[in-house]
């Protein structure tokens, strides 16, 4: 059964629908003020936010179409630009606002699209509750990750729910201009037209190979073209990174990095063995939406390998954000064998997910060292150059500088919405 109040066939929201949502936007604060303290005491920008931030200053709104690191990222632009644009002064406060809000957003399409995952709203707050090093949470340098789960929705839409093509188009254009996610997912929407035939099916995969042509061509342009999957490919560094570290994911090292491995794939294990018991009990639309999930996690986790060495990421210490769609998947994955109804399917992923929040608690929260925003503005106002500071890793003395002119900086803050007032040269 489906536990999202809003069925497939509903044409309006109920009260019910109503309170759900707001208890999703509920969650999500007290699962930032858990996971991301600092952030709501001292807000600040982070790594690529230095680059989004220059470009900003340099070419105005026609910057949110600049590659960042060879990749289109309209999000975070969009959410860091919107900022600077309100108040230069208050941009960390503002940024982290409008992150916050993009990411309830997103949670409530996934809870309320009408797709075929079940149990939507538990999906949607697995999210918030991955065992991982929040990095990708509460920032806007990171909401494309966010932005990238748009682009899934549509795979899994009901063909029972009304079409609703506008909001399709939507979220395939936002999701697959968040990330080259997109670029993995235009062949599998193109695999869905084919055997369905239907004309919202091909719409849908024109546009999520218009998004994909646009991904490619901004990472051809950069010249920041990644390596292909099997330079970094290790199987078993596959299976601990993205099945045994959702389990168990040792800040140690050393042998607990076999612990983990052999947690992976005793995972893998069960979970076969439990599609091989219950697959002639399961109908067809959750068999291709567990098979879409598997892929996903297998995609997602490839594309991970292309941009860094499977053998080097680390849930916590090292690119955390790697697992955030790998494990969203899997947790999905897991879900799904729950809506199966029985005892020994329910059982085992009561105990996985279990572990999975015990991991969480280890390694779930993330904390950093203030930085003085609005007196760094101050200085640069009166200064010919100044660097502003942005978080790198957290730490203070290991920030990053955005270097502005002071020229800049005047005119960001002469063209703010508010707070626009230079006070003293």
């Amino acid at each position: 059964m489906n536990t999202s109040p809003l069925t497939n066939t509903r044409k309006h929201l109920t009260l019910a629908d109503l309170v759900v949502a707001f208890a999703i936007g509920i969650c999500t604060i007290l699962a930032m003020l858990a996971r991301r303290p600092d952030q709501w005491i001292s807000p600040t920008l982070w790594v690529e936010d230095k680059k989004i931030l220059i470009a900003f200053a340099q070419d105005g709104w026609t910057s949110i179409f600049y590659p960042v690191n060879g990749y289109l990222i309209l999000p975070s632009k969009l959410i860091l630009c919107m900022s600077a644009a309100i108040s230069f002064r208050w941009l960390p406060e503002i940024s982290f606002g409008l992150a916050l809000i993009f990411t309830v957003a997103v949670l409530l399409c996934v809870a309320f699209c009408p797709t075929t995952l079940k149990h939507r709203v538990y999906c949607t707050l697995m999210i918030l509750a991955l065992p991982v090093n929040p990095e990708v949470y509460g920032t806007s340098e990171y909401s494309f990750w966010w932005g990238s789960l748009l682009a899934i929705l549509p795979f899994f839409w009901d063909e029972n729910a009304r079409d609703r093509g506008l909001l399709r188009l939507t979220l395939l254009l936002v999701g697959g201009l968040s990330s080259p996610l997109v670029v993995a997912l235009a062949p599998m929407y193109l695999a869905c037209a084919v055997l369905a035939r239907t004309r919202s099916s091909w719409t849908d995969f024109g546009v999520a190979a218009l998004a994909a042509g646009a991904q490619c061509t901004a990472v051809f342009i950069t010249g920041e073209v990644p390596p292909p999957p099997s330079a970094n490919f290790n199987a078993l560094f596959f299976i601990r990174d993205f099945f045994g570290y959702f389990i168990y994911a040792p800040v140690q090292g050393g042998n607990y990095e076999f612990i983990a491995a052999g947690l992976g794939l005793l995972l893998i294990a069960v979970l076969v063995g439990i599609w091989i018991i219950h697959r002639n009990d399961i109908n067809e639309s959750s068999k291709r939406t567990i098979l879409k999930l598997l892929l996903l996690v297998i995609l997602s986790g490839v594309l991970a390998g292309t941009r860094v060495p499977l053998g080097a990421i680390h849930p916590w210490s090292d690119g955390p954000r790697y697992f955030f769609l790998p494990f969203t998947f899997l947790s999905w994955l897991l879900l799904q064998v729950f809506a199966f109804g029985t005892r020994i399917a329910q059982i085992t992923v009561a105990i996985v997910l279990a572990l999975a929040m015990r991991t969480a608690l280890d390694i779930g929260q993330r904390r950093h060292d203030k930085l003085d925003w609005r007196s760094s503005v101050e200085k640069c106002l009166v200064s010919e150059e100044y660097d502003l500071p942005v978080h790198y890793n957290g730490v203070a003395n290991r920030a990053w500088n955005a270097p502005l002119l002071g020229a800049q900086c005047r005119r960001m803050v002469e063209m703010s919405w508010f707070d626009n007032q230079i006070r003293a040269l």
